[in-house]
């Protein structure tokens, strides 16, 4: 069982990152989402959660959707219960005068 911090990504493009991906079999997960803005510049942040990988993700899998997360700004989101062989993914797309996002991202919880 694996539990506490599941994986740290810091982004910097506007592409999908998995940021948490494949249960273990017979496994559920429970994970919270800490996003920190370590730009001076707004980013829109996207996120999405699956039973399979994909490149594109179906409108159906977004949990946030072109969410505004302000310079040096937190967003979190907790409580996301995830089954066997499910991934999360996350983008950005940066906002403003910035040329690149940069948004940490960390992922934590555990697998039962």
């Amino acid at each position: 069982m694996s539990s506490g911090l599941l994986n740290q990504v810091q982004i910097t493009s506007n592409s999908w990152y998995q940021i948490y991906g494949a249960s273990p079999a017979g496994k559920t997960a429970t994970i919270n989402i800490l996003a920190c803005n370590l730009s001076n510049s707004a980013s829109k942040i996207f996120l999405t959660a699956s039973n399979t990988a994909y490149t594109n993700p179906p409108a159906n899998s977004y949990l946030e959707y072109n969410t505004s997360l302000g310079p040096n700004d937190v967003f979190e989101r907790g409580g996301i219960v995830l089954g066997a062989g499910s991934f999360v993914y996350f983008r950005t797309e940066y906002t403003g005068y910035a040329t690149t996002s940069n948004v940490a991202v960390t992922v934590t919880g555990y697998e039962v």
